[in-house]
């Protein structure tokens, strides 16, 4: 049997979490970088789009780290994000 990992990501709104599971369903490595809490201006709830990718390549580079001297390779990376956003240009 093949041994390998799936990485999950949840993007929330006071943080992003990863987490690195192996084919068999066990937790190899987790790890969550907490956001600043979002301003509100008026009846807007904002956050600053730059952080929040910053914070999810944090986790994803972190949890890389993490399992690469294992000799797992990964195998696909999932990404959940519960929020409906635009970023002006």
């Amino acid at each position: 049997m093949s041994r390998h990992c799936f990485i999950g990501i949840d993007q929330g709104s006071s943080s992003t979490k990863a987490v690195a599971v192996s084919a068999a369903g066990q937790v190899l490595f987790q790890t969550r970088k907490d956001l600043p809490p979002p301003y509100r201006d008026d009846q807007r709830i904002e956050q600053d789009p730059r952080r929040i990718l910053e914070s999810v390549q944090e986790a994803l580079e972190e949890c890389l780290r993490a399992i690469a001297g294992s000799g797992i390779p990964v195998l696909g990376i999932g990404l959940s994000c519960q929020r409906s956003s635009w970023v002006p240009a």
